[in-house]
């Protein structure tokens, strides 16, 4: 979902001067050093920064790619609102900037496959695209990890939302095999339904196949951040929250508790399980997973955090679950409260 955010002083500082220092993080180490402030974003510094995402390169901790909304504090969600993206390849000491020509950009997300690849994805509007009204997904892509970019992007319909990115590094067979995956719109016996939609690249996001579209149930739901355990098996979540109501009246029909529910393919994508359950200790809001593809003992371990409040009050879970068996779950432990 995308958030309307008028522009103030402190988003300005804190985008413009983007906390990002990682001198070392790596896939099987599962660490991370934070160092100093560095400010990422030069020459934007009257353009609000929205909605950040970073990713790493999963075997050159160095090699960092980061994107973001840049606002027109003048006209919020006009043609002049675009998306842009950071690179920096000695640890985020000094940083490269691309503009994407994507009007009215919104949920912008990266990532750099094992094979060096890199993909942009966002919704908005691209003159390449015409058959893509607003909030259409537009999928970019970098054969150089994000130095450079293909001039036409690849377009996947309309009717998206809070679209994420999902990387395979199970194996080096499917070392640029990428997975979109976004919560999209659709049409089902006449009514109007909630989909988990995925879509899978062979080819570090050049091209990409037949997408698969899950209707779970008659809910609304949120598709949330997909993860690929060490097998390969792709884990697409999803929050339900919400019945149908007339008309679209927003506030009605929610659920007295959001729920979690988890989507597992082991064929790539091609078909998914049932829904399998996760948790209803999420607060509203969106919830996110990782997992341990490490070779230690917390192997293909897949950890949800969510938000809960309570109150005044609000804090993060996180619920580690054992993902290869099927999920386990256990008590979620609070944390950043």
């Amino acid at each position: 979902m995308i958030q309307k955010i008028a522009p103030s002083p402190m988003l300005r500082r804190a985008a413009g001067a983007l906390a990002i220092a990682l001198s070392v993080a790596t896939v099987h180490g599962q660490t991370i050093h934070v160092g100093h402030n560095i400010r990422v974003a030069t020459g934007l510094e009257n353009r609000p920064l929205v909605e950040p995402h970073l990713a790493a390169h999963p075997s050159k901790p160095n090699h960092l790619l980061a994107a973001t909304i840049v606002g027109d504090a003048a006209r919020t969600w006009g043609d002049t609102q675009i998306c842009a993206s950071f690179l920096s390849i000695d640890g985020g000491q000094q940083w490269a900037r691309h503009d994407f020509a994507i009007a009215e950009c919104g949920d912008p997300w990266v990532a750099i496959t094992p094979a060096g690849d890199a993909v942009f994805i966002a919704l908005g509007k691209h003159v390449a695209l015409p058959d893509q009204s607003r909030g259409g997904l537009v999928v970019f892509h970098s054969a150089d990890g994000g130095f450079t970019w293909d001039d036409k992007p690849v377009g996947l319909g309309t009717g998206h939302d809070h679209p994420t990115i999902a990387i395979d590094t199970s194996s080096s067979a499917r070392a640029n095999w990428v997975y979109v995956v976004s919560g999209r719109g659709v049409r089902v016996d006449n009514h109007q339904r909630w989909s988990v939609f995925i879509a899978r690249s062979m080819d570090g996001g050049r091209t990409f196949g037949e997408p698969v579209t899950v209707v779970p149930s008659n809910l609304n739901l949120n598709a949330e951040v997909p993860v690929v355990l060490s097998d390969g098996t792709l884990i697409a979540s999803f929050g339900d929250f919400q019945r149908n109501v007339d008309n679209g009246a927003r506030g009605r029909g929610m659920l007295d508790r959001r729920r979690e529910w988890m989507l597992r393919s082991t064929d790539g994508g091609k078909t998914f399980s049932s829904p399998l359950f996760a948790s209803e200790a999420c607060g509203m809001g969106w919830s996110s997973f990782a997992a341990d593809t490490s070779s230690g003992s917390f192997r293909d371990r897949l950890y949800s955090r969510a938000k809960k409040r309570v109150g005044r009050r609000s804090w993060s879970t996180l619920r580690p679950t054992v993902a290869r068996s099927g999920p386990t779950r256990s008590a979620p432990t609070r944390i950043l409260r």
